[in-house]
Order: structure tokens, then sequence, then C-alpha cells
């Protein structure tokens, strides 16, 4: 069985690399056993209250400790036995080739599959700096009307309730899907993460598990960008792969939504993106827009960036290099840079109603 299971992993790791480039095949592998299995262990795992994808991760990791432990006490063997150590080395190779053969199946394809873009219609185009600054400044207005209309604590930061956000994001969905049928998809639940403190360490707000095609998130974090993560992780539940296409989704779905904590962070996360993408096109054209920003958007901003800053340390740059390695095996040469393409899909998407804003805001 060891021999077969590594066999049939490696089989099908060699064909994904070999042919993941023809769109076709990766579309019919995705409609035929991954979209399926997705609606079918989502479904699944929505009854439970906590992240199966997080116990099976703690569970792992007892394995993992526990077989190194095994192979410690089978080295120090006089005389070794070296029957018992090639068993063990067969065990851990099919087992690590089996789970590398399954994030490849049950991800890896939909990176080669048609994009949410090409399903859509929609184009994203290089923009000019005043098209930027036009979708940067309505992306504010959003912020400045809505950081009005949110819970607010004593030092007058957003205070959502979370559980609150966390049972809303089934129905996140179920608007944008009527526009876009490609995003149409089982009505589940984001799931917290227990140990979120140690996705912080490692710059992680939240990732979605193909295994038990769960969207988990860090609830370590401030509050501010919760409900746009959660609505970012929703997307690749839904199947769509690349980070930036994942960003500008969030940011749609929470719009057409309307609950008003998710479009406050959603509106808070396009201006980041937004905002850094116009200060590097135009810093003072970035310098008027900013100063725009209501004093309560800019006191969330600052909560965010403080409780990052915090982590900022050697596990989060070797964390970041294992990340864009990862991306870039998939085929995203842009590495981490990628998340910022989101801009280009907002400018397209919303550039219409922003101008429209500025003549009647």
């Amino acid at each position: 069985m060891r021999w077969l299971t590594l066999l049939l992993s490696l089989l099908w790791v060699g064909f994904y690399f070999a042919f993941r480039q023809r769109e076709a095949w990766m579309d019919a592998i995705c409609r035929a056993l991954v979209r399926p299995w997705h609606r079918w262990m989502g479904r699944a795992a929505d009854f439970l209250p906590f992240s199966l994808a997080e116990c099976l991760g703690w569970g792992g990791g007892l394995l993992a400790l526990w077989a190194l432990v095994r192979l410690v006490r089978l080295a120090a063997r006089r005389p070794r036995d070296w029957r018992a150590l090639n068993r063990w080395a067969l065990t851990v190779g099919s087992v690590g080739a089996l789970l590398f053969a399954l994030f490849c199946l049950l991800w890896g394809v939909y990176y080669y599959a048609p994009s949410f873009s090409a399903q859509s219609g929609l184009e994203a185009r290089p923009v000019s700096a005043a098209e930027l600054e036009s979708v940067t400044r309505y992306f504010v207005s959003l912020c400045n009307d809505y950081a009005e209309r949110v819970p607010r604590d004593s030092e007058g930061l957003y205070a959502g309730d979370e559980a609150a956000i966390f049972a809303h994001s089934p129905a996140l969905y179920r608007e944008v899907s009527e526009r876009f049928p490609c995003l149409a998809g089982e009505e589940l639940h984001a799931k917290p993460i227990g140990g979120s403190l140690i996705l912080s360490y490692v710059n992680c707000t939240g990732f979605f598990c193909p295994y038990t095609a769960e969207a988990n998130v860090n609830t370590h974090m401030p509050l501010t960008l919760l409900p746009a993560t959660i609505a970012h992780e929703l997307a690749h539940q839904r199947g769509v792969a690349a980070e930036d296409e994942a960003n500008f989704v969030a940011v749609l779905a929470s719009l057409e939504n309307g609950q008003e904590d998710y479009v406050y962070s959603a509106a808070v996360m396009a201006y980041i993106y937004l905002g850094n993408a116009l200060c590097k096109a135009d810093s003072a054209r970035w310098a008027a827009v900013y100063a725009t920003l209501s004093d309560a958007v800019r006191r969330d901003l600052g909560a965010h960036n403080a409780y990052w800053d915090r982590f900022d340390q050697p596990v989060k740059e070797v964390s970041d290099r294992v990340y864009t390695a990862f991306l870039r095996t998939y085929g995203d040469d842009r590495g981490l840079q990628s998340y910022g393409a989101c801009v280009d899909l907002l400018v397209a998407y919303y550039g219409e109603t922003a101008r429209n804003y500025e003549i009647d805001p």
C-alpha cells in the first residue's frame, strides 16, 4: 500500500506539472472533481463549530513529532534495523507525496483553470494616476460614511460584534453570485482559528484549506479588516485562486451585500490597496486624498498598522519568502506583489461609479 500510494501520487503530480497549462483539462478536472469535493466536504465541515482544518493541523503536527521520535529511536538501535528504517522512510515519503498530490488536485488546478476575470468578463487594464485618484476618493467617501455607522469602543476604534460577523458570512455572496454566476457556491460559515496568534507571527490573516474546504480566519488581529478577510477567504472557497482577484471579489461581494460591518471593512481594505498604489504613482495626489480621511478611519488604520508592526520579525521574513516561493510554484512570478494587482480591477469596475460620484456626490 505504501508503494502504491507513492506511485499513484507521483504519477498524478507528474501529470499535473506536465499538463497544467492546458486550461480546458484543468477546467474539466475542477468541474468533475474539485468543485464537487469542496461542496460536499464544505457542507460536512460546516456543521462543526470549530475549524476541522486546525484540528487536523495540530494532529498532523503531533504525528510528525511522533515520526521524528520514532526515527531517532530506530537510528539509535545497535545493530541498526535497516528494514525498519526503510519502512519508516517509505511511510513518510508516501504520506508526504499523497498530501502534496491532493494539494495539487484540490487547489493547484484552480490556478490554471479559467480565472474569475475570464469567467466574469471583467478585464483589468493599466490605469492612469487620475483614474486611480478618482476611485481612491470614492472609497475614502465610503470609509468616512460607514465609519460613522459601525459600532465603536471608548477609544473610538471599530468594535464590531465578532460572533455576528461570522454568523453573517454564509449570506455574504448571495447578491454578487446572482450577478456573477461563477461565484455561486454553498452558503458556508467562515471559521475562526483558535491559534490565531501563531498566524500573526507568520504574517497570515487567514487561509483556505482545500482538504476540508474551510475558510479559516485569524481573529487575533484588529477587527477592522476581519470582515473583509472573511470575504477574501470565502472567495477562495468559491474557486477564486489568485490573491489579487480574491481581494477584488471580497470588496465586490461585501459592497453588494450591503451589511454595514462588511461594507466598512471592505472599503478600508480597498483604500489600503488603492492608496498604496496612488502613493507610488503620485505622492502629491495621495497626500491630498489622505487628508480627506476622517479621524475615525485614521484611528482604525493606525491600530491596524501598530498591531502588525509588532510581528515584524525574522519569522515573518521567512514566511514571506516561503509564500512567495509557493506562489511562483503555481506560475505567479509577481510573488507577494500580486496582492497589489487588485487595484486594476477596482479601477476598471468602480471607475464609472467614482466619476459619477465626483459629479454628484
